[in-house]
């Protein structure tokens, strides 16, 4: 299989946090990216030693630019620094207060759960631990939340459903029309407001 770290660069960082920290990766893309599932497929076998599932780190995937001709890292210089990172201590302070006031800004607008910070704080740990960081620092905790965020509307690959905030929904053929047509009425809706 070729080297997939340059097309999905986001799959290939959360690839790398997963390795590191004991973490799931969960895949979503938009509804109009009508080759996700088959490309899902193929991020799956490529990068084999994590799991895929529902609640991990939640990454974004579009249609790659295969055009590009970018020499790309590959997955052996990512386990270098996987191992390398291994051999230094998980961080546990923050850098500055920054970090705090990232947190609670983060909490406040995304409607962030207890649960939901504490695993950014240990997302961001492990993203310091991999950066050869002694302390957490404001980007680290960054980047953790960009992993745990979500995006609104989305098509959650491995378990061919649609997401719409907190609801699941299985995709069919069927299901897809039926929420097409319930987001078209909604939206006539609050025209009309």
């Amino acid at each position: 299989m070729k080297n997939l770290t340059g097309l999905w660069c986001n799959v290939a960082r959360a690839y790398e946090i997963a390795l590191l920290g004991n973490y799931s990766i969960q895949v979503v893309f938009d509804k109009t990216y009508k080759e996700g599932f088959e490309d899902y497929q193929t991020i799956k076998e490529f990068f084999n030693e994590v799991p895929f599932n529902i609640g991990g780190l939640q990454v974004e995937i579009t249609k790659p630019d295969y055009q590009q001709k970018t020499k790309w890292e590959d997955k052996t210089d990512i386990l270098a620094r996987v191992h390398a990172a291994k051999m230094r201590e998980l961080p546990t302070a923050f850098k500055s207060s920054g970090c705090d006031h990232l947190l609670k800004v983060a909490a406040a607008r995304l409607n962030l759960s207890f649960a939901k910070i504490e695993s950014i704080k240990s997302c961001a740990a492990v993203i310091a631990q991999l950066e050869g960081s002694k302390e957490i620092a404001v980007e680290h905790i960054a980047e953790a939340i960009q992993f745990h965020s979500d995006n609104g509307e989305e098509i959650l690959a491995e378990s061919k459903s649609m997401k719409f905030g907190d609801i699941i929904i299985p995709l069919t053929e069927q299901s897809e029309l039926d929420i097409q047509a319930a987001i078209e009425h909604l939206q006539e809706l609050l025209k009309s407001c």
